[in-house]
Formats: structure tokens, sequence, C-alpha cells
């Protein structure tokens, strides 16, 4: 972890009111910076690139492992982060696989080149709620981006794919807690998934923003933006029937859609609200600016 340098605060010696400010500050900028209109655009991307993404993982994935353990294990990862709809997402990586032989190479670089959108999208949304010189990035830095998260996103989804067949794996071969083992193998899964947000929060705020990124604030904004979508899970998951009950008797067969984009709304909003954070612990904890100056540094014309 990053040690304060000449001229900066170590954040432990900030007071109750400075983390206040904080905050509020970083409220007041995010909506000077238009933030729900840029996580309407995103929430947009994420519907269009993630089901084209997840086909193209599947269908690679399924010519090394078993299909039908794929899709299992697909289904099973994005029910971690969707309030609803796993079995239409069966469906869909069901059928994906089953025709994977008619994704020829230039499908396959369409779906990529779909999918990427999102990426793009996410690098422009977070450098404008981020204390940076440069708002757009240059053609290079854009491509390493996006092949960095692409490569980063993807390398996670090896390893929540693998988790918990070894969680599984590994508690039956121990069985060292007497009594049922459910309840510990639900635990040591939820903090699997805690972890896995963590690690993707922090990958994105670390290297995504132009500029210099500090652990210390970077870890903060992770924690801001875990704990939100972690809230929200919660409320999903206690008013996801009656919310069901509603949106299908409004929109009918679309229902399903609009629930999706209403959750990727959330989470593009949840991650510009983390990088908000991280940017502005760093500028007016670390770095200690006014709000003022804070408040030039995030906000543009």
């Amino acid at each position: 972890m990053d040690r304060p340098r000449e001229g900066e605060n170590d954040i432990r010696d900030a007071s109750p009111g400075r983390w206040r400010d904080v905050l509020l500050q970083a409220a007041r900028d995010l909506w000077n910076s238009n933030v729900l209109e840029w996580s309407a655009s995103l929430a947009f991307y994420a519907v269009i690139s993630l089901f084209p993404l997840l086909i193209a993982s599947m269908v690679l994935a399924s010519y090394l492992v078993d299909p039908g353990w794929a899709t299992e294990q697909a289904v099973s990862l994005l029910g971690q982060f969707l309030p609803q709809g796993q079995a239409e997402i069966e469906e869909i990586v069901t059928v994906a696989i089953e025709e994977r032989r008619r994704v020829g190479l230039i499908s396959f670089v369409l779906l990529l080149l779909t999918g990427r959108r999102i990426l793009g999208g996410l690098a422009k949304g977070l450098n404008l709620v981020s204390d940076v010189d440069i708002q757009d990035d240059t053609v290079k830095r854009r491509v390493v981006i996006e092949f960095a998260l692409a490569l980063g996103l993807g390398v996670l989804v090896v390893l929540a794919l693998a988790a918990q067949p070894l969680i599984d794996l590994a508690w039956g071969t121990a069985r060292v807690v007497p009594g049922s083992d459910g309840p510990v193998v639900a635990v040591v899964s939820g903090v699997v998934h805690v972890l896995m947000l963590l690690a993707i929060f922090t990958l994105i705020y670390g290297y995504v923003p132009r500029g210099e990124r500090l652990w210390r604030a970077v870890a903060i904004g992770a924690a801001v933006a875990t704990a939100l979508f972690l809230l929200a899970q919660g409320v999903f998951a206690v008013l996801i029937d009656l919310i069901w009950e509603n949106l299908s008797l409004i929109y009918g067969p679309l229902a399903y859609a609009v629930l999706l984009l209403t959750w990727s709304w959330y989470v593009a909003l949840v991650t510009l609200i983390g990088g908000a954070v991280a940017s502005h612990v760093k500028v007016m904890v670390i770095e200690h600016h006014s709000a003022a100056e804070a408040s030039r540094e995030h906000v543009r014309p």
C-alpha cells in the first residue's frame, strides 16, 4: 500500500467532519456531472455488451470443458449478480453452446466488438467523475484499457466459475466442522462473492481513470461500491416478487428486459459513485485540497 508522501496526509488523521465534507462534495460533483444520465448510458451498453461477451466466453469454454457444466456454472455465476431471470439466461447460453459450430470467426469477432462497448463507456464515465486533466483518452490508451479490462474480467470470471466447485470439493473432503455444512458453505461462498466484488472495483478504480491513483483512496471507493451493491442485492431479494409482479403487469413480455436495464443502471451508478468517492478522498483527504478545488478538478463545463 502506498505511504503518504510529503504534502500528503494519512487517511487515519482525517476527522469525521472531513469525511462528511468529502461525501457531500462527491455527491454535488456527481450531480453536476450528470451521473444519472451517464449511468443510463452505461446500463444500455451493459445490456447489449454483457450477453455477447458471455456467449463468446461460454462458446470458448465449451470446447475445453463439458458444455453442460459450463452452462451451469455461468448461470450460477450470473445469478450472484442479477436479481432475476436465471431461467432466461440458461436458455440463451444453452442454445448458444448447442449452436456453437455456427459461431464462426466473423461471428466471434462481432461478439467481441459488441461486447467491448461497455468497456470504452466505463473508461469515459470514470474519467468524467475523477480528477483527470484530459478526459478523452488517446486511441492507444483506449485500446490498452479495453484489452486489459477484458483480460482482467476474463480472469475473474474463470476464478469465479472455479470457486464454487472448489469450495464444494474442499468441504466435501475436509468435513472438519460437525453438524450441517450447508450454512457454512453458504457463508464461505458469500465471502468469496464479496472478495470478488472488492477485487473487481479495486482493479477498475486503480487502472481505468487517467492520472495517478492512490491505493488507499481506491480501496475506500471499492469498499463503498461493494457495500452499495450488496445493499441493493438485499433489497431486491426482499422485494423482487413485488417488483416483478408490477413490471410484468406494466411491460408484459418486456418485463425482464426492463428489470435488467434497471439493475444495470443501478450497478453503473454504484460504479461511478465509488470512482468519485475514491477520487475525492485522494484530492480532499490525502492531498488536503478544499471542496472548491475538488469541484474545479471534477466538474468541467
